[in-house]
């Protein structure tokens, strides 16, 4: 009877003690994620997946810390169940990197290298491209693949906005013809003009007739976030050029805001983590032109940032990329030693994917 007891005792005893030794090891419980043996710590604590709707990753797009950081960011956050990331990134974009995320096609990468290279190198850089390719190779481990939504204006209609009409739709359609940005043989024509296929595609419904519901769908969101950047940016000659920079500035959060929004919808509310620049993610903060300080400088403006907008609507936990934090806008930080800045991606790829 006295074994009994004694099993019974320690087996209690085991019950309590190990898992309360297994939290003190527990780099999550501590709220430091390792990501490949390398750990980081979120100060105050690890945000709690429970008490978010999403959760905001505010970066300095151009310093080689993030990457890291931010795939074990998405992993732990995966691990709990969350399958929607979002990227600052166009509606088009997003479709070309679901595309490379799911099927590893090295043309796609290349393309995403040689679009991103031209369009933003001190943006996306040589870091951010190896990135990509990290988040192809875990996600092609994963049972239940991740879904990528971008909630950014297109900032270049000329690039991912016609490369994604042709490829994702109008190549699979040869009776169409006379689309205007389009030749006979769908190669796009950069002379083209947007607002005439716009116009064209709400007139002449009989020239889209024969497009399923489903490409319909996915045309009218791509020519929608072609439309918000081309509105945003549309220069006013009648305005300053700080004026100018203020009301696009004002109206990209707000474009990005109605695109969040519209994220959460379509995914019935879902958890979503999303990567941005961290002024975007500020819950307090305020929207700022920023392109290229050597040539504008940034121009502060009194309306909200994306974060500031949202955060009456859904509950944001939002962290920060920094060498220092301000709680206010940002109450989770990663602390990261200065901004130690990737190389510039300088892709050698000649072929014209998605066009050949």
């Amino acid at each position: 009877m006295k074994d009994n007891h004694g099993r019974i005792f320690l087996l209690i005893v085991c019950a309590v003690i190990i898992p309360l030794l297994l939290g003190c090891h527990n780099p999550a419980a501590q709220g430091s994620i390792p990501e490949s043996g390398a750990g980081f710590t979120i100060k105050p604590k690890t945000p709690d997946l429970k008490n978010y709707d999403v959760i905001f990753i505010g970066e300095n797009h151009i310093s080689s810390q993030n990457f890291g950081i931010e795939l074990g960011l998405m992993q732990y956050y995966y691990s709990l169940g969350v399958r929607d990331f979002a990227l600052e990134c166009s509606f088009s974009d997003a479709l070309f990197f679901q595309y490379y995320f799911d099927t590893g096609d090295e043309d796609c990468y290349e393309f995403i290298n040689r679009y991103s290279a031209a369009k933003r190198i001190t943006i996306f850089n040589k870091g951010k491209a190896e990135f990509y390719k990290k988040i192809y190779q875990w996600n092609s481990t994963l049972e239940e693949k991740i879904r990528v939504h971008g909630f950014d204006i297109e900032h270049d209609p000329y690039g991912a906005g016609v490369d994604a009409l042709w490829f994702f739709i109008l190549k699979n359609y040869d009776q169409i013809e006379g689309i205007p940005l389009f030749s006979g043989d769908g190669i796009w024509q950069r002379a083209g003009n947007w607002y005439r296929l716009i116009e064209d595609f709400r007139t002449n419904q009989a020239r889209y007739s024969n497009i399923s519901a489903p490409d319909m769908e996915l045309m009218k969101k791509i020519i929608a976030n072609v439309e918000q950047g081309l509105l945003a940016n549309n220069w006013n000659f009648k305005l300053s050029q700080k004026e100018n920079q203020k009301r696009i500035a004002i109206l990209r959060e707000q474009f990005m805001a109605e695109n969040f929004r519209k994220i959460r919808e379509d995914t019935g509310d879902a958890k979503v983590f999303a990567i941005m620049g961290y002024n975007h993610s500020a819950l307090n903060g305020k929207a700022i032109y920023t392109v290229n300080e050597s040539q504008f400088p940034s121009v502060s403006t009194s309306e909200p940032s994306m974060a500031a907008v949202l955060k009456n609507e859904m509950n944001i936990a939002s962290i920060v990329l920094r060498t220092f934090g301000n709680s206010s806008k940002w109450p989770f930080i990663v602390k990261i030693k200065g901004w130690q800045l990737s190389e510039p991606n300088k892709s050698v790829y000649k072929g014209k994917w998605p066009l050949d």
